[in-house]
């Protein structure tokens, strides 16, 4: 895993969705720090429209 966390983007969520941990490479791909995405749910990095369809709702991603 140290291995895996030193070259990739890595982000870990609960069975809900909402976000446990992220590396910091994921924090440099994206610009988030951990603090800002802690707890809050993935749906925060789909496009608005989309976390809001029918779609989105039955693929479980809420």
């Amino acid at each position: 895993m140290n291995a895996v966390d030193r070259v990739m983007a890595v982000i870990e969520f609960n069975p809900d969705g909402t976000i446990v941990s992220a590396n910091a490479n994921f924090s440099s791909a994206t610009g988030y720090c951990l603090d800002e995405i802690q707890s809050r749910h993935h749906r925060m990095f789909a496009d608005p429209s989309y976390a809001a369809s029918d779609e989105y709702r039955r693929s479980g991603s809420c």
